[in-house]
């Protein structure tokens, strides 16, 4: 994974908690990078012409606009941060996730940084945070809250064997053990047989034995994908079981700070395809994820 120069974070509405702007301090100090902060305002009514004459309209797209730069300065000032090593934004726009797209494709975005916030037992994803993850090119952090102190953990795909999974594992591999450097902390690498899905009896075959084929042959194929990044064998890890609960469980027993998920290639349309699998992880995992594309 190449260096991350640049950190675009995507910073919650006034009054939340800003997770994704603790979260991008930390790694710019870590990296390097330069931290743009971007606050997004809209107001619809001051784009309505049936509604105001131009005067009016612009009147109200001002005072927004001002009002949000004064709480953003106040951000910025009360994170201890400086025009030296910060930039900010206040970006008028209805479409957010077009927006942060355009600023990754540009290479004005090497990671984007988000906060998500925690319901009960699960991740309360908005309708935006799917359609960054969907459009944005560059990966994305998700912030939890809290700290991401712990290991960096990479989610291995080995249930298909296509040279575009081997390309996922390789790039969330090299993007675990990036972000295990930076951040100082061990990589560890997981996946999750699912024999979850036999059923019940097989003509010729004990669905046990099947199972327990998988799991030997899983954990050999997850030794020789991780063999070149150095992993230690204690950080290597194979759970079986449902995908989402099972890596819920590796996260926890190993403190996990940042899972590694791989999010699927280019849809025909320009967006990217998550998958099943993504989204129940993206949906359920009990720290920050960082989604990567092929």
């Amino acid at each position: 994974m190449n260096d991350i120069r640049r950190i675009l974070v995507v910073l919650d509405r006034p009054g939340g908690e800003q997770w994704a702007l603790a979260r991008g301090k930390a790694l710019a100090a870590a990296t390097g990078a330069h931290l743009h902060l971007t606050s997004f305002c809209w107001v619809a009514l001051a784009e309505n012409d049936q509604v105001f004459d131009t005067h009016q309209r612009l009147a109200l797209r001002k005072g927004a606009l001002n009002e949000r730069r004064r709480w953003l300065d106040g951000v910025v000032l009360d994170a201890g941060l400086t025009a030296a090593n910060v930039s900010t934004e206040v970006v008028w726009t209805k479409s957010i996730a077009d927006w942060v797209a355009e600023q990754a494709s540009s290479g004005r975005a090497d990671l984007v940084v988000k906060s998500v916030h925690r319901g009960s037992g699960t991740l309360l994803h908005t309708p935006l945070d799917w359609q960054i993850l969907r459009t944005c090119p560059a990966p994305v952090w998700l912030a939890m809250g809290g700290s991401a102190a712990g290991p960096v953990l990479a989610s291995i795909d080995l249930e298909h064997g296509d040279q575009k999974h081997q390309l996922m594992n390789q790039r969330v591999l090299d993007a675990a053990q990036y972000f295990a450097g930076v951040l100082k902390v061990p990589a560890h690498g997981v996946h999750v047989v699912e024999t979850t899905g036999f059923p019940d009896s097989l003509e010729g075959y004990e669905v046990e034995v099947l199972a327990a084929d998988a799991e030997l042959r899983c954990r050999d194929l997850l030794e020789a994908m991780v063999k070149p990044y150095g992993l230690e064998p204690a950080n290597v890890h194979l759970a079986v079981g449902h995908i989402a609960p099972a890596l819920a469980e590796v996260i926890r027993n190993n403190g996990a700070g940042l899972l590694v998920v791989g999010t699927g290639a280019r849809g025909r349309i320009g967006t990217f395809l998550l998958g099943n699998s993504a989204e129940l992880i993206l949906a359920s995992a009990p720290c920050d994820v960082l989604a990567i594309h092929i």
